[in-house]
């Protein structure tokens, strides 16, 4: 149950920093939009250039977040507990 709980409020202050994040930079955003529009750019295109912007982002973090934690588990069971680590596939 702990566990579950810990990971509930990590996935909820995750999400509150990516929601404050797209706040924080929508100005500088709705200027590039305008700027495309002005270009020429359909809305289908600003929409899909959006969207894999945020695919994009959302998997390089989470590579590096998962190699980050991968390592660090390394390091414990090297430091901590004095087992033969290894990393995972």
């Amino acid at each position: 149950f702990a566990i579950g709980f810990v990971l509930a409020i990590v996935v909820l202050c995750g999400a509150l920093v990516l929601i404050s994040e797209v706040q924080a930079s929508l100005g500088e955003r709705m200027q590039e939009i305008v700027i495309l529009r002005t270009l020429g750019a359909k809305g289908q295109l600003i929409k899909n250039a959006t969207l894999y912007e945020f695919l994009l982002l959302g998997g390089f973090a989470g590579v590096v977040g998962a190699l980050f934690s991968d390592v660090a588990l390394l390091i414990v069971q090297h430091q901590m507990f004095d087992l033969a680590g290894k990393l995972h596939p």
